[in-house]
């Protein structure tokens, strides 16, 4: 994972486009987000947790049915606070381990 802040202007933006192009162009690239301080609900990250877990299910098909699974069981989560989102749409550890095979050695390394 990688965080990047500091002042508008500087260029942040455009770095990590940048970085997330070349880590897709690698294999390597999972999910990423562009916080915004013109769009409504992008400042806060209330879409942080479903735009990732979004993009987790689209790159890797062994995660496909993982995020759907967990919204079907549980329709509210889509409006939880971001604790409980982590914990029901990004796969942690152990549930990784029974897709590991499945993800590619270099996206399964980066999403642990």
């Amino acid at each position: 994972m990688y965080w990047l802040r500091g002042p508008a202007g500087v260029g942040k933006s455009a770095l990590a486009q940048t970085l997330a192009m070349s880590l897709k162009d690698e294999g390597d690239h999972a999910a990423s987000f562009f916080f915004s301080h013109t769009a409504p609900g992008w400042s806060e990250g209330n879409q942080l947790i479903v735009t990732l877990a979004y993009q987790l299910a689209i790159n890797s098909p062994a995660l496909q049915s993982f995020i759907p699974k967990a919204v079907k069981e549980d329709s509210a989560v889509l409006t939880a606070s971001n604790t409980v989102k982590i914990q029901k749409l990004i796969p942690s550890q152990n549930v990784l381990g029974d897709f590991r095979s499945d993800l590619g050695p270099n996206l399964a390394k980066n999403l642990l």
